[in-house]
């Protein structure tokens, strides 16, 4: 069993980890080149890196990079030859992009097709309009019910699901500028919609607040689909899928595990108790002990916002929650 005050110590790393750790391998953000496949290579260099420390860093940065799309990164992996850990932390950064970093939002129920009409003075309106507003939410103190949304930076909606995906593009507190046209008083036999063009600046909120929304009927879960593409790109470019077949299921159907991939708690282990004998034989090549304590605390605390952000069978969140206990309690570096 691991020691009482070693748990304290390690449970106080979790609690103080900063959201990534620094690589001296890439330069800071704002030096970085404006273009995405550019700033896209120096990633990728940064993630075969003989340090882990910068390998990390990286990943954790490249998932925070507005400015390099999903696409791009898509694209890197369908493209491009490379290791397994090159593809698996790109995989990861999609992951924590789509499944675990906050997003911007706004706050709105939407049509689920365009609206197109011209105003009073024959301009061409199209866009999408507002059907409902989230109560505490950036859209509410900004916006109405019936408003036509048409553009987002100067870049205007074709569809509906562009709202949501332009919007998501920025961080929670980003300001953003829209375009909305806005109906106003119209009397009975007015044949015309009476609207103007407005600008308006919102400063957004951010996804976490939506998810007490999600679970109300008026509004729709988008969730499910990140989750589902992300699937999508694993099933597409990462290992193939691991069958879980637990002792009681012995001469039932296996079953596929949705526990994310690279959580293979066998792998894991091996490669923990590794690291862990180099460190305390102060191997030439071994990472330094609180580099040890970096890593395996940033696996803890991922394994740990998993736990609480997707529902598993009890078998999986067994395996996890036992996976995690046995990370904890092997970092511990006393002989």
């Amino acid at each position: 069993m691991i020691a009482l005050p070693h748990l304290i110590l390690t449970l106080s790393v979790l609690l103080l980890l900063p959201p990534y750790v620094n690589g001296d391998s890439l330069p800071d953000p704002d030096r970085m080149p404006s273009d995405p496949n550019e700033r896209l290579a120096h990633y990728m260099e940064a993630i075969d890196d003989t340090r882990w420390i910068v390998r990390e860093s990286a990943t954790m940065r490249l998932a925070r990079d507005r400015m390099v799309d999903e696409r791009a990164i898509v694209q890197q992996l369908s493209d491009v030859v490379m290791t397994q850990e090159q593809r698996l932390r790109l995989l990861r950064a999609i992951e924590m992009r789509l499944l675990i970093l906050p997003k911007g939002a706004i706050g709105i129920s939407m049509k689920e097709h365009i609206s197109d009409f011209v105003d009073q003075e024959g301009k061409p309106i199209r866009g999408v309009e507002i059907i409902d507003l989230i109560p505490g939410m950036p859209a509410e103190e900004v916006l109405r019910v019936g408003d036509v949304m048409v553009a987002l930076d100067g870049e205007a909606f074709e569809n509906p699901t562009q709202v949501s995906q332009l919007i998501k593009r920025h961080w929670p507190g980003d300001e953003v500028e829209l375009e909305i046209a806005r109906d106003g008083h119209m009397e009975e036999n007015d044949r015309i919609r009476k609207s103007e063009r407005l600008t308006v600046r919102i400063k957004l909120g951010s996804t976490k607040q939506l998810e007490v929304y999600n679970r109300n009927s008026r509004f729709v879960n988008r969730n499910r689909m990140e989750e589902n593409r992300f699937y999508d790109y694993y099933q597409r470019f990462g290992p193939n899928p691991r069958i879980l077949n637990p002792p009681e299921n012995e001469n039932k159907p296996d079953q596929i595990s949705n526990v994310p991939m690279g959580f293979d708690a066998n792998l894991i282990i091996n490669q923990l108790k590794l690291d862990r004998q180099s460190v305390l034989e102060e191997r030439e090549d071994s990472m330094t002990p609180d580099e040890f304590i970096q890593k395996w605390s940033r696996y803890s605390q991922d394994i740990l916002i998993i736990l609480q952000q997707n529902s598993f069978t009890d078998q999986d969140r067994l395996m996890l929650e036992s996976l995690n206990s046995s990370i904890i309690e092997l970092m511990s570096l006393e002989p």
